[in-house]
Formats: structure tokens, C-alpha cells, sequence
């Protein structure tokens, strides 16, 4: 995904581009954030993946609202919409992709890509709502609601990682 942040002024015309792709794992060492350069990568690696073993059920059929619908009455927040409807069907898929996510936190998405791009063949006939889902949630970890700044961003890495594999 391509972003391009809008001039700061009428005046600027320069942009900058980010792009994140699936291939970005491991995530560069060090932070965006200078004030936190004192937490360790693992640390940040082992909380993201406390955090969805912590509450897996809910965190997959949550993620399952990317495939759902939206909610009535609509809300004017994109990413906040309180009543959405998760698309049960998928949630097993999804369940089965979170897993694999905690997995690579836990050690390293070199030797499991084969692995993970198996399963995600084996799901191939949601591979479109399981994506949707994974994105959803990365679009949602909130930062210092769900998790700290450097976990979030181990986590949200890791969902685009799997998301990749379809």
C-alpha cells in the first residue's frame, strides 16, 4: 500500500511515500519514536503475541468484521464503527492465520514461509475476506489501548507479513 501525506501548505509540494510491503519483515531496528530506543525488539515481539494469545477468540472473530458488514446507523469514523458485524464464516480462517502471525512473533518468519503460504493456499476460498480481516486489525491495534507503541508495530508488521502470503 502506497500512501501519499497531503501538503503540509499550498505552498509545499513535496510528498513523501511509504510503502509497506509484505517483504518488510524483520522490521528495521530501532524506532520511529526517539524515546523509545530503550525497548528491546524481542520484548516488543513477545507482548504483541502475549496480547493475541491473551484474547485470541475475541481478537479473530473482531478481525472478522473486515469481511463483514457494516454497522446501522452508519458513524462518521471509518475505523470506529462500534457495531459492525464480523462475517462469521471466516473466523476459523482467520483464527488459523493469527496463529501463525503469533508464531512468527515468537521466533522468525524466515523458515515459515513455506509453511504459512500452505495454509494460506488451503484457505484459498476466503483468501479474499481473511486478507480484509488481517488488515482491518492492523488497521485497529491502538496504541496504548491494545499495546505499547513498539509491540503495536511488531504486530501490525507481522499482520501485513501474513496477509502477503494469498
Amino acid at each position: 500500500t502506497t500512501h501519499h501525506p497531503p501538503p503540509a501548505n499550498a505552498a509545499t509540494t513535496t510528498t513523501t511515500t511509504i510503502t509497506a510491503t509484505p517483504k518488510n519483515l524483520p522490521l528495521s531496528p530501532g524506532s520511529l519514536e526517539p524515546d523509545w530506543g530503550w525497548y528491546d525488539e524481542g520484548a516488543a515481539r513477545r507482548e504483541a503475541a502475549e496480547r493475541l494469545v491473551h484474547n485470541h477468540a475475541a481478537i479473530a472473530r473482531f478481525a472478522a468484521r473486515g469481511a463483514g458488514k457494516q454497522g446501522m446507523p452508519p458513524v462518521m469514523a471509518p475505523l470506529a464503527d462500534p457495531n459492525a458485524v464480523p462475517d462469521d464464516s471466516v473466523v476459523p480462517a482467520v483464527d488459523v492465520m493469527l496463529r501463525w502471525v503469533c508464531h512468527a512473533l515468537l521466533s522468525d518468519t524466515g523458515h515459515l514461509d513455506d509453511s504459512v503460504g500452505q495454509s494460506a493456499a488451503s484457505l484459498a476460498g476466503v483468501s479474499d475476506e481473511v486478507v480484509a480481516s488481517l488488515t482491518y486489525l492492523k488497521d485497529r491495534v491502538g496504541v496504548p489501548r491494545d499495546m505499547q507503541l513498539p509491540a503495536a508495530r511488531q504486530l501490525r508488521g507481522h499482520l501485513l507479513w501474513a496477509s502477503g502470503k494469498f
